[in-house]
């Protein structure tokens, strides 16, 4: 089967391949899991870590599905850059979350890209979250993460391990879960984040993680009880997600950014 590809990355990781030939519904968690698969072994571009389907594309519009189903921030970034044609402007993007037609959901948002910098803004009302044990689990539309403060960052722990941890703390079952790891140096916070993504069954510890730093930002700002602009979430290659937080309650206003980036654009060939 020959499929058309586009691979980005966003602040210089997270590969996020956008799939813009037509398959059935039926077939996307099995065509996403094998271009994760076997970009492993390609040099088209770093290895993929999350798939989307392009399901409808107007000037200055796009409207996709994950794979899983699940939610993406960095997905949402590259789409709303893709949406611009890569340059400066403005442009709106509609997100699919669901895992079959029955609980389809859907999520838009406007993008923003200025000096190269895409731009998003999210009202995040009646936010759902619990402290377990030493972790923070914030719920997202899509997508839970469990925040944890360590002394350390990179380091790689196994896929099983994780599954466990998460587990542990309720979210193993939910669409997509993570499990953000951060340090905090006042002034920037270092994430080391890991992503699981039930329907494809993946694990993978992630070069750059959009929704995860936005949690990290919400962490930040419960834990100093105050607002945050602007400021830094350092991705594993050492390059920024900017994230603003205004908090009123369980309200929160989010704001998320990085450079988004096309690398690879052509056909390849997968058997399923």
């Amino acid at each position: 089967m020959l499929i058309d590809l586009i691979v980005f990355k966003e602040a210089g990781g997270n590969p996020t391949g956008l799939i813009t030939t037509n398959h059935p519904f039926e077939t996307h968690q099995d065509i996403g899991r094998k271009i994760i698969d076997i970009s492993k072994q390609w040099d088209k571009s770093p290895p993929v870590e999350q798939v989307a389907f392009l399901l409808k594309r107007e000037y200055k519009f796009l409207k996709f599905r994950m794979a899983g189903g699940e939610s993406c921030g960095n997905a949402l970034l590259a789409m709303g850059a893709y949406a611009n044609n890569m340059e400066d402007g403005e442009s709106k993007v509609e997100m699919i979350l669901g895992s079959n037609h029955a609980n389809f959901q859907s999520e838009k948002v406007a993008a923003y890209t200025d000096q190269g910098v895409t731009w998003m803004d999210f009202n995040l009302d009646k936010l759902a979250i619990e402290n377990i044990s030493n972790a923070t689990i914030i719920h997202l539309d899509g997508i839970s993460h469990a925040v944890v403060p360590a002394s350390y960052n990179n380091s790689v722990i196994e896929e099983d391990e994780i599954k466990k941890i998460l587990e542990s703390f309720g979210i193993l079952s939910k669409p997509a879960a993570g499990i953000m790891y951060v340090k905090d140096k006042d002034n920037q916070i270092d994430l080391n984040p890991f992503v699981h993504v039930k329907a494809l069954n993946t694990c993978i510890n992630e070069t750059a993680c959009g929704s995860g730093s936005i949690a990290a930002g919400i962490w930040k700002v419960l834990k100093e009880n105050n607002d945050i602009d602007n400021f830094h979430i350092i991705q594993k290659t050492g390059k920024p997600i900017y994230v603003s937080i205004k908090r009123s309650g369980n309200d929160f206003l989010a704001k998320f950014g990085t450079e988004v980036s096309l690398i690879f654009k052509g056909s390849v060939e997968i058997d399923l």
